[in-house]
């Protein structure tokens, strides 16, 4: 949705830092896969441009219940597979039922997933970080996978993470995969405590995530105030209040590590870049290759999460 040449742009002009080598080394480039498009969004690209100009006001409503609307898809099956060995308890959200797994103990490790996705898309980090001395924590948020609602947002995100501290205790690691790693850095500006925050693919410009979903429904700028509008009116706040971009300078005690690709077609390098710049307490690793969700899935990309975590003295049991 941003040209290439401005990503590139972008890359050169952006100061390396301590862990920037390491991917180059340890992650070797692929061909990354295209982004699915669900079914609705491909009708509607269709459709929409017509629906701006004859009936404006329905437009807009049905682009803010897309906004806010999750689309499920058919976990894999290793996915169940890993859940299964997970303990497996449910906590309610704002009304609904959070279904959550746990593995391991010690201090606490909170993955949180990104939109339209599932706790258990960040399997790949459980195990090392379970051997690492931590108590694992996935949980699926509200309007996602097990776990009951139908719309969610960055808040019902954030909601989550606070109730499963009042559940669990102190939240020492947050991992947070794009949205989640939003809600995670929204969490803590609103006081829930980290001592490390990694974020993976995590969109951080608030104009950017409009535009790159009014580009997927085919919107014109004329449906662009939507969204805010509709936030505004729920919260009393306006969309980029909840954003990366206005709550990292809040949290600079707290270390980010931040893994992003430069084939990211969701959410820009550029996003990665800004946090850095507005955070300015974050090591900034880049992929290549992997785009928005294969980045999880990397061997290269768990390692390194392993090596960030492993100064973890796991408690003693008897």
């Amino acid at each position: 949705y941003k040209n290439a040449q401005n990503r590139r742009r972008s890359n050169e002009n952006t100061p390396k830092t301590k862990y920037s080598y390491l991917m180059a080394e340890n992650i070797t480039p692929s061909k990354s896969k295209k982004v699915s498009t669900p079914l609705p969004f491909k009708i509607l690209r269709a459709v929409f441009p017509l629906l701006e100009i004859a009936t404006p006001k329905l437009a807009k409503f049905i682009l803010v219940r897309l906004f806010f609307t999750p689309f499920h898809f058919k976990p894999r099956a290793d996915e169940l597979e890993m859940k299964a060995t997970g303990k497996r308890f449910q906590f309610d959200v704002n009304g609904n039922q959070v279904v959550a797994h746990s593995w391991g103990k010690g201090k606490l490790a909170l993955l949180s997933h990104g939109w339209s996705g599932r706790g258990m898309q960040l399997r790949k980090f459980i195990e090392p970080l379970v051997k690492n001395g931590y108590e694992v924590v996935t949980f699926d948020a509200p309007g996602h996978g097990e776990s009951e609602g139908k719309e969610s947002s960055l808040i019902e995100f954030k909601d989550t993470a606070v109730e499963l501290a009042k559940l669990k205790g102190k939240i020492t690691l947050g991992i947070g995969h794009s949205l989640g790693g939003a809600a995670l850095i929204y969490a803590a500006k609103e006081g829930l405590e980290f001592e490390k925050i990694i974020t993976i693919s995590t969109p951080t410009i608030p104009e950017d995530i409009i535009d790159v979903f009014l580009a997927r429904v085919n919107a014109s700028s004329k449906s662009s105030s939507a969204i805010d509008e509709y936030v505004l009116k729920r919260t009393g706040e306006h969309f980029d209040y909840y954003s990366v971009s206005m709550n990292a300078p809040f949290i600079k005690h707290i270390p980010i590590l931040a893994f992003h690709d430069n084939n990211d077609s969701e959410a820009g390098i550029m996003h990665a870049h800004r946090l850095k710049v507005v955070h300015g307490n974050t090591d900034f690793i880049e992929t290549s290759g992997l785009g928005h969700n294969r980045i999880l899935k990397d061997e290269g990309v768990a390692e390194k999460i392993a090596e960030y975590t492993s100064d973890v003295i796991p408690l003693q049991t008897h």
